[in-house]
């Protein structure tokens, strides 16, 4: 079958804040609408053979692009840690809806952020990671904080899970993992005991992983991984940490995630104009383009 691509995102976590004025949440809100669509969009505007699903945990009464299924689904897995990275685990939940076990899929699978941008044919990266899982590693020097917990307090815990020696491994960024699906069931296997040994050790106050990165870092150990730095690239674009470089329009997929709100909107209205250059220009001008909205 088509290979299945998909966004997981919880409505209510990102702006049902405390005391955050109704105004304010309905503007939250709207961004993350505004850039999942043109997460789909560009996703459809360069690949046409694939099955595109939003999965969320409630109904969903924004626009999407023709084709775009929603799957809505129950939010269990809420973060060890409290609510800072609640949102993150629900990406635990979305793999338990996208299992082909529950629809006999065979298909591979894409899971990409909710603020990201496809920008050519996805097939090479589906090609290289045949019989792998594809995730994207992140540079982080083992004493870093990453979201409140460093690479070696994650090989303790690993080693913990494991019954061995504390190792390090590669932290891996959420923005896209492919799934190859035989080796789904054991990858949520893994994430399950991770997220349980979490929610018992913050229970008292010990150091636990704290977002679904560290959990599906863990669950990576024991597959077979394929490198997506060729296709991928977190571009950080805010004035105060700039991370574009020359031949960033060469990627498959720009994760932004300091445009929504900003250069999303600005692509909302190109990708919602169906006599935009967004649906006829080259794949070259089309990425150039794309680009200086952000």
């Amino acid at each position: 079958g088509a290979p299945r691509v998909a966004v997981a995102f919880v409505q209510g976590a990102h702006h049902d804040v405390g005391n955050m004025p109704a105004r304010r949440r309905r503007r939250a809100a709207r961004s993350y609408a505004e850039s999942i669509y043109v997460t789909f969009a560009s996703l459809l505007r360069w690949n046409n053979s694939v099955d595109p699903v939003l999965v969320t945990d409630r109904a969903w009464h924004w626009p999407l692009p023709a084709g775009v299924r929603v799957s809505v689904w129950p939010f269990r897995h809420q973060a060890p840690l409290g609510p800072s990275f609640s949102a993150s685990m629900f990406t635990l939940d979305a793999l338990e809806s996208l299992d082909g076990r529950l629809d006999g899929s065979a298909s591979p699978l894409l899971m990409i952020d909710p603020d990201c941008v496809v920008t050519d044919s996805l097939n090479p990266l589906f090609a290289t990671c045949e019989g792998k899982i594809g995730a994207y590693p992140l540079d982080h020097e083992p004493d870093d904080y990453i979201n409140g917990l460093t690479r070696s307090e994650a090989a303790r815990l690993a080693g913990q899970l494991d019954s061995s020696d504390p190792t390090l491994a590669t932290h891996y960024g959420g923005e896209a993992y492919f799934f190859e699906r035989s080796l789904l069931t054991s990858v949520r296997t893994s994430a399950e005991a991770a997220y349980s040994l979490s929610v018992d050790r913050a229970k008292t106050g010990k150091s636990a992983f704290t977002t679904e990165e560290h959990i599906l870092s863990y669950s990576l150990r024991h597959v077979p991984v394929q490198d997506l730095s060729p296709y991928v690239k977190r571009i950080w674009t805010a004035a105060s940490y700039n991370t574009v470089e020359q031949g960033d329009t060469g990627y498959i997929v720009w994760h932004l995630p300091a445009e929504k709100g900003r250069g999303f909107r600005r692509a909302y209205k190109e990708a919602t104009n169906p006599d935009s250059w967004f649906w006829s220009a080259p794949r070259d001008d089309w990425a150039e383009r794309m680009g200086a909205l952000f």
